[in-house]
């Protein structure tokens, strides 16, 4: 038996369809057009990201979810990307072995952009001492010094 309620919700073909003029666009095809860089229909959700990445002291946190493929990581990382830009760079940081105490590294505050050039030094440096080290403890004059110790 057929819903009587349904019947008269039900619409027309013609209802669904949006007649329109070719000529009220200022475009050819979508190819003419720039890609859509907002997010649709989430303007609470751009003005809460705002909100917190404006947040000026540490502890805030901005959590962002949504369905995947609706373009949430996108837009949050071109908004973050532009907002960088506007910021200051802050320093790298490293941390380096505190040899009186191994369980509280040391951190070292570098020149923003320099921590990658400190790591490929501090590498250069170990792959020294370990070439180095050996060839220093084979050498004649120190197996001399240590034979004469032994004796």
């Amino acid at each position: 038996m057929p819903d009587p309620v349904a019947a008269r919700l039900r619409l027309a073909p013609e209802a669904l369809t949006r007649r329109f003029s070719p000529e009220q666009f200022a475009f050819t095809n979508t190819d003419d057009l720039e890609p859509f860089r907002g997010v649709l229909g989430q303007e609470r959700a751009v003005e809460a990201l705002q909100f917190g990445v404006a947040m000026p002291r540490p502890g805030y946190n901005v959590y962002v979810m949504g369905e995947p493929g609706t373009g949430r990581f996108s837009f949050v990382k071109r908004y973050l990307k532009a907002e960088g830009k506007r910021q200051h760079t802050p320093a790298d940081w490293v941390y380096v072995n505190h040899f009186e105490d191994s369980r509280e590294p040391r951190a070292l505050e570098l020149p923003s952009g320099s921590a990658g050039e400190f790591i490929n030094d501090m590498s250069g440096l170990i792959d020294n001492l370990l070439a180095t080290f050996p060839a220093v403890f084979e050498h004649p004059s120190y197996q001399q010094k240590k034979g004469a110790i032994d004796r």
